[in-house]
């Protein structure tokens, strides 16, 4: 009877250990998706931005309206005019609320796109733009996932707004 016992608490540890071991493998499979769709999603959104940023440059006078999926990581996407060079004038820098992205148009980085959580997340260079303010600068907030923009071509860049 108290060998029944034994291997009865035996093969309960042995259970209990089984299961421990595919909760913490379910749970690190499950991170490691995440961390990669987060990578995928934000890869789409640069190389759709670089593309419709490069198809309207050069057409002159077009307006078109788009909007780009970029999950719910973000919180904003803000753009910086990089046509000619970058603004760093006292009143353009003083605009620009993000630390990173003031101390990248003050170093003359060449990245104009940036995505921002609680900081700045990601950046990357979107092509030639240009941000319709006076401060050459633009954060467009993401809503659902998403952030709307307008371009307009000018013919050698792209001018990008709200809409």
């Amino acid at each position: 009877m108290k060998k029944g016992i034994a291997g009865q608490v035996f093969i309960y540890i042995i259970a209990l250990f089984l299961v421990a071991f595919i909760m913490i493998y379910g749970y690190k499979a499950i991170k490691t998706l995440t961390t990669k769709t987060d990578q995928i999603t934000f890869l789409k959104f640069k190389t759709d931005l670089e593309s419709a940023v490069g198809s309207i440059s050069s057409d002159y006078g077009s307006v078109e309206r788009k909007t780009f999926f970029i999950g719910d990581k973000y919180k904003k996407a803000c753009f910086v005019t990089s046509y000619q060079s970058f603004y760093t004038d006292s009143a353009s820098l003083s605009a620009i609320t993000e630390p990173v992205i003031r101390d990248s148009v003050k170093s003359e980085v060449e990245d104009n796109a940036f995505l921002v959580m609680a900081t700045v997340e990601d950046s990357f260079n979107a092509g030639d733009i240009e941000v319709n303010n006076i401060y050459h600068f633009l954060c467009i907030d993401v809503i659902a996932g998403n952030v709307k923009i307008q371009l307009e071509g000018k013919g050698d860049h792209a001018v990008i707004s709200t809409w």
